[in-house]
């Protein structure tokens, strides 16, 4: 449905926290770039070096990014305010797509490759408010096919989109449309299609209160999703499981979920890995199949920081968010402890929100006080 301009930014980077494969269940890469960086620098102590400006994305606001085209795509908002999209062989240099009508006053919010080529979900923007219940597609990443609005129903915001062999799968919040607006605002949404250009929306009932589902990964007994559930009073981490993506089980109020909320999830390690956030600060569970978690052990300092995105590497996994200060990031070798990097100076006053493996490269993208910023380590590191 919509949402205010002001509002985008904030709809764009809740996004973009997911890692993208380029088959169901993989932790490859999703991601993709990032905005004014100023200058550049060495690796510092947490063994990551930040990137030189990429003026492909100057002004931009990258939301997701998905394995195609070239190698990669990412979508977002560009600096005039229009739907954008750049491609990459590498993830780390960056090529603008063509303009493209369809792009005058619109967002896109994701993207994904998949068995009918890519698809990204996002829409037009009039009055201060921004659909997000379009699709385009497109078979290389450069030229795009919009479809009309309305495309997925009882949308308020997409949060995720993964390819299946038989179609696409996403998630997010539906209750803005046909009067189903909560006193939360959002009602937990997961959505369906064959073929990228027709919706289905499924989990409805008592295990989908107040919410909202902003990770969406293919494992336990067939898909995991995750999030929250918004109560009168208090909030708490939520999971849902499913074994065909179109009837939906919710999971128990497990106490480990108390007052937090998932950001993230991946496929790897003990089954299924969650980062997000909780009282405490930064958080991460463990699951052998979407249905019984654990809450993983957190190092370092960890007020008010949060996990915003995590990747599955050779060596482990790792996370990466922000705290107070500025950006961070967070390794484990099995999901269930994890390290934080040491900070560096290419951290402050950053946020880091999207990290992908590209080959032995891990890509983290982010945000800075000129605009988006991109990092990149070794990986496993």
């Amino acid at each position: 449905m919509s949402r205010t301009m002001s509002m985008r930014a904030a709809l764009v980077t809740a996004a973009a926290a997911i890692v993208i494969g380029c088959s169901p269940g993989s932790a490859s890469p999703r991601d993709a770039s990032a905005l004014p960086v100023i200058g550049g620098s060495g690796a510092g102590a947490s063994g990551w070096t930040r990137l030189p400006n990429a003026s492909a994305f100057a002004g931009a606001i990258i939301s997701d990014v998905t394995r195609g085209g070239p190698g990669y795509v990412a979508v977002g908002t560009s600096a005039s305010n229009h739907a954008g999209v750049w491609t990459s062989t590498d993830g780390l240099t960056w090529t603008a797509a063509p303009d493209d009508p369809s792009f005058a006053k619109a967002v896109l919010v994701v993207v994904s490759g998949g068995p009918h080529g890519l698809v990204a979900i996002g829409g037009k923007c009039g009055s201060g408010e921004c659909g997000n219940d379009g699709v385009w597609t497109s078979l290389d990443g450069v030229h795009w096919t919009a479809h009309p609005d309305g495309a997925v129903p009882d949308v308020y915001v997409i949060r995720r989109l993964v390819p299946t062999s038989a179609g696409y799968f996403a998630s997010g919040d539906a209750g803005f449309s046909l009067g189903l607006k909560s006193s939360s605002g959002s009602i937990p949404g997961l959505w369906s299609s064959r073929d990228g250009l027709t919706w289905q929306r499924h989990a409805k009932g008592p295990d989908f209160p107040d919410g909202q589902v902003n990770a969406l990964v293919v494992g336990g007994p067939g898909f995991v999703g995750a999030g929250g559930i918004i109560g009168a009073t208090s909030h708490r981490a939520a999971a849902w499981t499913s074994k065909d993506g179109l009837t939906w089980q919710a999971g128990a109020d497990t106490a480990v979920f108390a007052g937090s909320f998932i950001t993230a999830l991946v496929a790897g390690g003990p089954g299924i890995v969650a980062v997000g956030s909780s009282p405490e600060g930064a958080a991460a569970w463990t699951s052998p199949d979407g249905v019984s978690w654990s809450r993983a052990t957190i190092g370092g300092e960890s007020d008010g920081a949060r996990l915003d995105a995590v990747t599955a590497t050779g060596h482990g996994f790792v996370g990466v968010g922000s705290d107070t200060t500025g950006a961070a990031i967070w390794t484990s070798p099995d999901g269930a402890i994890w390290t934080r990097l040491p900070s560096d100076p290419s951290f402050a006053g950053a946020k880091m929100k999207i990290v992908f493996s590209a080959g032995a490269t891990l890509i983290t993208l982010g945000s800075g006080d000129a605009g988006a910023v991109v990092w990149t380590g070794p990986n496993g590191q």
